[in-house]
């Protein structure tokens, strides 16, 4: 494909040493062809506060050929009460010295121009790009937002001001990526142009290998059990009734979850949650917590069935997981709960929304066990949602865009 050229400042949610998700597989096919700067949100290093009086504010270290990552030691208080006016003025105020830090930053690492994309909705400082997009003998070729989540439905956001500020960056942002097809029709981006489907993706080849190992927890099953398995997040909106209702059907059912909790607050809550469970079901119920991303295609491998145990919820509703591909890639069948996102796979997946059909979709399921040639279709479903295809379309979005505007 004939891409332009452009190197990427990648303003994320996330932390680049954490659990693997759409920034870093993005990120990593990015460097295949290019430098990347990797912006993470200051909010993961809240220990280290007082370095910005120290005048120690910006945090950059190499962490391979191409890839530099960076934090800003910037305070934003967004999660506290206070007048939307004060959140706007702050995050308007830190926005200003990110951008300007960033730009000192992005000229000694010699980049050529760049490309912003940003997916966290508080850390990206698209009005400040628009407004000073040049760096030295270089400009800003073009600005992303890569709409991953319906952020004012977060448990711990401020409704308004979330809403006020995704608005900001829909119409001011020059390409929109969605990855639910629900995010683009909500009304704080009903006035976003050029926007565009890139769904989440899945490391196709780490799923599909070959299993190479049992993994310990896992080894010692009962001959005769089917092990339905959850990787993933740990919050308020996994169902644990349809784990309960699993476990209640047959006593040769096992449920396992893998993963780690979303939110602090929620822990207490869900840890009575999964007690509960263990001292109902006891060895039939396993919780693992967090695991290394690199072992989690070999827990998925000796899972039976999968399971997307959702309540649907406002921010349910807007999104397509990312794991729906990491199963398929592994040849699995998958039983989730039934929102619209997920209507377009059910013709591959078992959708249930009560206990009749949850019923009918682990029978269905039970009875596929071993049909080569089902696994076979999964896999190739799943082969087209490879993270290679998916960056290599953005890029070419982008590459279109840059072409159209640069004439």
């Amino acid at each position: 494909m004939n891409f332009q050229k452009f190197d990427v400042v990648y303003f994320s949610i996330d932390k680049w040493g954490s659990l693997q998700k759409r920034p870093h597989h993005f990120v990593k096919e990015l460097l295949k062809t290019r430098k990347v700067l990797f912006v993470e949100d200051a909010s993961h290093y809240r220990k280290r506060a007082f370095n910005v009086l120290l005048g120690n504010i910006a945090h950059l270290s190499k962490l391979d050929k191409n890839l530099w990552r960076v934090y800003l030691d910037l305070r934003l208080p967004l999660k506290f009460k206070c007048p939307v006016k004060i959140k706007h003025l702050t995050l308007r105020i830190n926005h200003i010295i990110m951008w300007y830090l960033l730009k000192k930053i992005v000229k000694s690492l010699n980049f050529s121009d760049i490309v912003t994309i940003g997916n966290g909705i508080y850390i990206y400082p698209i009005d400040e790009i628009c407004r000073f997009n040049k760096i030295n003998r270089h400009k800003v070729l073009g600005t992303v937002y890569d709409c991953v989540d319906d952020h004012k439905e977060f448990a711990d956001a401020d409704y308004n001001f979330a809403f006020q500020i995704e608005q900001n960056l829909s119409e001011k942002s020059n390409l929109v990526f969605f990855t639910a097809k629900e995010l683009i029709k909500r009304p704080e981006m009903k006035k976003t142009t050029n926007a565009f489907y890139v769904p989440n993706g899945v490391e196709w080849e780490k799923f599909n290998s070959p299993n190479t190992f049992k993994p310990i927890e896992l080894s010692k099953l009962e001959p005769d059990s089917i092990l339905f398995g959850y990787i993933g997040m740990i919050a308020k909106f996994l169902d644990f009734n349809i784990l309960s209702e699993i476990l209640e059907m047959n006593k040769n059912y096992m449920v396992c979850l893998i993963g780690d909790f979303l939110f602090n607050f929620e822990r207490d809550y869900l840890t009575k949650k999964i007690k509960e469970l263990s001292n109902k079901y006891g060895n039939r119920f396993i919780f693992l917590g967090a695991k290394p991303y690199e072992s989690i295609p070999n827990y998925v491998k000796n899972f039976d069935i999968c399971l997307i145990p959702f309540i649907i919820q406002k921010r349910i509703k807007s999104v397509l997981p990312a794991k729906v591909f990491q199963y398929f890639a592994a040849g699995k069948g998958v039983i989730s709960t039934r929102w619209e996102e997920m209507e377009q796979f059910s013709s591959i997946i078992s959708l249930v929304s009560n206990n009749k059909e949850l019923e009918i979709a682990i029978s269905r399921e039970i009875s596929l066990l071993g049909n080569e040639k089902v696994k076979k279709e999964r896999v190739a479903f799943a082969e087209n949602y490879d993270w290679e295809k998916i960056v290599e379309n953005s890029l070419q979005i982008t590459s279109d865009f840059i072409k159209a505007t640069t004439k």
